[in-house]
């Protein structure tokens, strides 16, 4: 599986309790969507959903590898129905002369306006109350970069909308910038948990664990947070590794303990 380009690791969300994270599913003016949102609530948010191909859904993911100090929810709105985004496919994920995508963060800020304008409640996603919602994930149509390999295509991220330069969103009392986007296709299938579990461990702090220069395999599929993301019991990406050891206590999960003698007992 390719290499993921590098991502912002900033802490957003808390990594003890249930974080309701709002869900945005967003189809372009020129394409069309497969799977429905109620399908996308329960790979993501069901305990032990049927229509996983591997051990469960993200919830079930964080529960276990967190020893159920975490977990996620889809909060009182659920998974948003489809909206549109004003312009096609291409326009959105078009490389530049570096291989970045042109557009992806408009297309952020699009589904978040337009699923506001259908009545998603953004004020119930602001987990810490600092008056901004944690992070938004954005499932956009089709697949991505980073499994497709087309570069008009969005390679899945992390990263927020300042930054990207298009600014914040205000809705509902509360302020919309970080962000994870990941697709709703695996080429031929639906998504697997793989790409949104990988994605949300951004937003807990945790940092890209592969290679980001491209002249190593960095810890490969032995963490999620790496390669691990693709590992599989049917489908890439249906049974991700856990996150390594560091990650867990960097979390907060384990309790590490000191070696304070030279010698084995």
């Amino acid at each position: 599986a390719p290499e993921r380009r590098k991502g912002v690791s900033v802490k957003v969300v808390s990594s003890t309790g249930t974080a309701k994270v709002p869900v945005i599913l967003i189809n372009f003016s020129d394409t069309t969507t497969t799977n429905t949102p109620s399908e996308f609530e329960s790979l993501l948010f069901e305990s032990n959903p049927t229509i996983a191909t591997g051990p469960g859904s993200m919830k079930d993911y964080y529960e276990e590898v967190s020893y159920g100090d975490f977990s996620v929810s889809s909060g009182p709105s659920g998974v948003s129905a489809w909206v549109t985004a004003a312009n096609g496919h291409d326009y959105y994920g078009q490389d530049d002369v570096d291989g970045d995508d042109l557009n992806p963060a408009e297309l952020v800020k699009e589904a978040v306006q337009k699923a506001d304008a259908a009545g998603f409640d953004f004020s119930q996603y602001d987990n810490d109350g600092d008056g901004k919602v944690d992070v938004v994930m954005i499932v956009h149509q089709g697949t991505g970069e980073e499994v497709s390999g087309t570069a008009t295509d969005i390679w899945s991220h992390r990263w927020n909308l300042t930054s990207a330069g298009v600014g914040s969103v205000s809705v509902d009392g509360v302020t919309v910038n970080d962000y994870a986007i990941q697709p709703e296709r695996d080429v031929a299938r639906m998504n697997t948990i793989g790409v949104f579990c990988h994605e949300f461990g951004h937003a807990l702090g945790l940092p890209d664990l592969y290679d980001t220069d491209y002249t190593s395999w960095g810890i490969g599929d032995w963490g999620i947070m790496a390669f691990g993301s693709y590992n599989k019991d049917t489908n890439d990406g249906d049974s991700p590794a856990h996150f390594t050891a560091w990650s867990k206590y960097f979390l907060g999960w384990v309790t590490p303990t000191q070696i304070l003698s030279t010698t084995l007992p």
